[in-house]
């Protein structure tokens, strides 16, 4: 999924395990399967390169929207869009 944060472009890649990666922040992050379209997700990071707008190593809960071709966690005030590539 392309994205972007803090206006810097970013990819957001799935991992077999589960396991997702941002491409601009270097970060390693996991969160829980969702079942309805909108609502919160606690988002666990667990590795990160310390590049501006990404979120800090440890648990943050942001509220996601998922429609047919996009996904957006609003995490505090960053808000996070991605599209299908």
């Amino acid at each position: 999924m392309s994205g972007n944060i803090a206006g810097n472009p970013d990819v957001m890649t799935l991992q077999e395990d589960c396991i997702r990666e941002s491409s601009y922040c270097g970060s390693v992050f996991t969160y829980p399967s969702t079942e309805n379209n909108q609502g919160a997700v606690t988002i666990n990071v667990t590795a990160m390169n310390g590049n501006s707008g990404c979120l800090p190593p440890g648990e943050t809960t942001c509220g996601y929207v998922v429609d047919n071709n996009s996904l957006q966690f609003t995490c505090g005030g960053s808000v996070l869009t991605y599209t299908k590539n």
